[in-house]
């Protein structure tokens, strides 16, 4: 097997780009002949830009069902008290860095998987229960995934899905 191409969503629309076709590992990631020569990157925390931390900070929280890990404040440091204005929420094996109003423009994309297809749906089930503001609910995707796309209060979009498997029904 190889990796023919991927595909990219800029600003709503999509595209195509071919890549190098690279030879599959036995876990399905591409190998890499440098890799060795690299030193790795361990994860990726991605940045989302928020308007106002406290009430993104609450959303994350109440409604999308993360945990704060830390929060800074430009006024007081990591002191509880100060209006939140850099942040960690985590949920599982995720977390998130929310900034107000820098790092970027409201408006990114994050993928964030889970591992089965009826977890998509739990986690539709328990955010539309909270009111999170529900772009698409869960479908099976063209792709192979199952996907839910979620909105934060900042146009943020949390894209969560997981493989389809033959067994799998929608």
């Amino acid at each position: 097997r190889s990796v023919p191409m991927v595909s990219l969503i800029v600003r709503g629309l999509s595209a195509i780009a071919p890549l190098r076709k690279l030879p599959l590992e036995e876990n399905g990631m591409p190998a890499n002949e440098h890799q060795s020569e690299r030193i790795p990157f361990t994860f990726a925390t991605p940045i989302l830009s928020v308007e106002d931390g406290a009430q993104s900070l609450e959303h994350y929280v109440q409604v999308l069902g993360f945990e704060v890990a830390w929060q800074w404040s430009d006024d007081r440091g990591f002191d509880e008290g100060g209006a939140p204005t850099f942040m960690c929420v985590c949920r599982g094996e995720v977390s998130l860095f929310l900034a107000e109003k820098c790092q970027g423009q409201p408006g990114g994309w994050v993928m964030l998987n889970v591992k089965a297809t009826s977890d998509v749906d739990a986690v539709y089930e328990e955010l539309a229960a909270k009111g999170a503001r529900i772009l698409e609910p869960p479908r099976d995707c063209s792709w192979g995934m199952r996907e839910l796309w979620v909105q934060d209060l900042d146009g943020n979009v949390l894209r969560i899905g997981a493989p389809v498997s033959e067994g799998d029904s929608a």
